[in-house]
């Protein structure tokens, strides 16, 4: 099945062709998670997966801003889901809700988006991170460093935004 990553990505302005560099992401992307994922491949190669700063200027500051306060956004849902079915299950506090849980030998998913979106927050990429980013000195993080920030606005024609699938 495999985990939708966007990978908001360093692309520079090589003269290489666009589908030289697309795969170089796709490379580093491996190399830099070798032992965590083990199949990668790629939606098929278009607008939609594939977003070039030079072309979409707007879309690449768009996304670069709004960049960690989507992954904040997705913790405090993530948080609301478990208050909701912990409130449905009869319980006031997440601690009793994850104690009856244990307790009965029962799961619920959405302590699994809670725990990757927490993972997030806390810059570890892991297996089910869906967003990364790639600076142009190789570096991959989960969250948007402000450097990394400051250098999109400065040039957002260098970066682009990628969509993968890994395993």
């Amino acid at each position: 099945m495999g985990v939708a990553i966007t990978i908001f990505t360093y692309f520079g302005d090589d003269e290489e062709t666009l589908s030289a560099r697309f795969y170089g992401v796709k490379k580093a992307f491996c190399e830099a998670f070798k032992g965590d994922i083990s199949i990668i491949k790629e939606y098929s190669f278009g607008e939609e997966t594939f977003i070039l700063g030079e072309k979409k200027t707007e879309v690449i500051l768009f996304e670069a801003e709004k960049w960690n306060k989507r992954l904040e956004e997705d913790v405090v849902q993530n948080f609301k889901k478990l208050e909701n079915s912990a409130a449905e299950n009869g319980f006031e506090k997440l601690s009793d809700y994850f104690k009856n849980l244990f307790h009965t030998e029962q799961r619920t998913p959405d302590s699994w988006h809670l725990w990757s979106s927490m993972r997030n927050i806390d810059d570890i990429f892991g297996y089910g991170t869906e967003y990364a980013v790639h600076d142009k000195d190789d570096n991959w993080t989960v969250i948007m460093p402000k450097d990394v920030l400051e250098d999109v606005k400065r040039h957002p024609e260098q970066y682009a935004i990628v969509k993968l699938i890994y395993d």
